[in-house]
């Protein structure tokens, strides 16, 4: 029950009373655009999200085309 009370605690004395529980939403959007940006920079094994996107489309779209001919 502490951490739900500490978590409770945090949001009750972030300002803007008059939101209630909307005043977190700033947060979460800014913590969602930090992941974003984490997913694009960050290059972990020397490739990032949005290439193995890409390249899973790519060969979708591939494969869908060869099926189309036959």
């Amino acid at each position: 029950m502490s951490i739900i009370n500490s978590i409770r605690r945090f949001i009750f004395n972030l300002p803007g009373k008059r939101f209630g529980y909307y005043r977190v939403i700033p947060i979460f959007v800014v913590a969602g655009a930090g992941l974003e940006y984490l997913m694009i920079t960050w290059r972990p094994f020397g490739v990032n999200f949005y290439e193995v996107y890409k390249r899973k489309q790519a060969k979708e779209i591939a494969e869908s085309r060869l099926n189309e001919e036959r």
